[in-house]
């Protein structure tokens, strides 16, 4: 990232001079140059540099920037002046077309009409109708439990052993929930149904983590801590890939030693992501505390007084939510007005009170 900021730096110092000497005066091009100079290591081994704005983050081959300087503020909060939510910046490029660019952003000069290696655009569906994009978010997001499926099968090595997940193609995956999240029109028709029985783990996963970054954004959350929720509600049930497939697919009802099993899964998920470099730390605290109930009971059993980090709280609310409102191999769907009474009986006892609340006030606007 040291090198992006640098060639960030070098840019919006080519835009202040040129706003504030003219297009013409020596700064500019020197800036300019020093930006082409450092673009050559931002590219390295890719062909593309693609940037993001959404609100108030700014997101970078498809990963927020986590640290940014005065000049990355800058940077921008000049994007969002300009009204450029995307910018696209292609190997080959040359120092006139860069220049362009800083022009471009200067609010001065000719425009980009003709450059070919940088691409600037807004992320904008206002030219289409809700149900079109309901439409096309449902359709993107029902891809992901195939692809969370490849990724949990992906962990099982030779010899019964288990290999590291992929925490790339996870963040990836809920920067995508996130942009999909900030166009879509209603909730509902947002969270991916069930196709059978085998797919509910993988399908429930996908939902609990777009229904606990939801929540979490209401709350406040942004930035690095918002794709963390994310990742975390996404892996919640992770240990259940440790079970016996034939206990988590029963259609019937399940004996003692089964439900003794199942119960195992948050502590046998926490060990595992405990246990995987570069990984949020939220994640094992989240699979691991997800059925701890709000009043100390639930399991894995605790001692009293004992409460659960207030991620893993959010993501138990998505948890609640998204099981009940799902057909289950034991029982039909419960509809989203009915879920919400079932819960709200849960207020202290179960659910946190006050995230209830939250969740409550604002599902249901985003649920027509």
């Amino acid at each position: 990232m040291k090198s992006l900021e640098a060639f960030i730096n070098a840019v919006m110092a080519a835009v202040s001079n040129c706003r504030l000497y003219g297009v013409d005066h020596p700064y500019v091009d020197d800036n300019t140059r020093r930006a082409l100079q450092v673009l050559d290591e931002v590219l390295s081994g890719r062909d593309t540099l693609e940037i993001m704005v959404i609100d108030d983050d700014l997101v970078v081959n498809r990963q927020p920037m986590k640290k940014r300087g005065p000049q990355t503020e800058n940077f921008l909060k000049r994007l969002k002046e300009r009204g450029i939510s995307r910018v696209e910046i292609y190997r080959d490029l040359d120092t006139d077309e860069l220049r362009r660019f800083v022009e471009y952003m200067a609010g001065k000069g000719r425009g980009l009409e003709g450059v070919k290696h940088i691409r600037v655009g807004v992320v904008s569906v206002a030219c289409r109708g809700p149900s079109e994009v309901a439409e096309e978010s449902q359709t993107e997001l029902m891809e992901y439990p195939e692809e969370i499926k490849g990724i949990f099968k992906s962990m099982y090595g030779r010899g019964g052993l288990f290999s590291e997940i992929n925490i790339r193609s996870l963040e990836e995956m809920v920067l995508d929930f996130f942009i999909t999240l900030k166009r879509e029109v209603s909730l509902l028709r947002l969270l991916a149904p069930v196709v059978s029985y085998d797919e509910y783990t993988y399908t429930h996963a996908v939902n609990v983590a777009v229904l606990s970054m939801f929540q979490a954004e209401s709350l406040g959350l942004s930035g690095k801590m918002l794709q963390d929720v994310g990742v975390s509600g996404l892996l919640h049930d992770v240990g259940k890939v440790f079970i016996e497939k034939e206990v988590i697919q029963k259609k019937g009802a399940l004996g003692d030693r089964e439900i003794n099993q199942i119960k195992l899964h948050p502590l046998l998920g926490a060990k595992y992501l405990s246990t995987i470099k570069g990984i949020t730390p939220l994640a094992p605290v989240v699979a691991y505390e997800h059925h701890i109930r709000y009043d100390g009971k639930g399991y894995p059993s605790q001692r009293a007084g004992y409460r659960q980090h207030p991620c893993s709280q959010i993501v138990a609310v998505a948890d609640y939510f998204d099981a009940l409102r799902t057909v289950r191999p034991y029982r039909g769907a419960v509809s989203v007005r009915d879920t919400l009474s079932i819960m709200q009986k849960e207020a202290g006892r179960g659910l946190n009170p006050f995230l209830l609340d939250n969740f409550i006030k604002v599902i249901l606007p985003a649920m027509q």
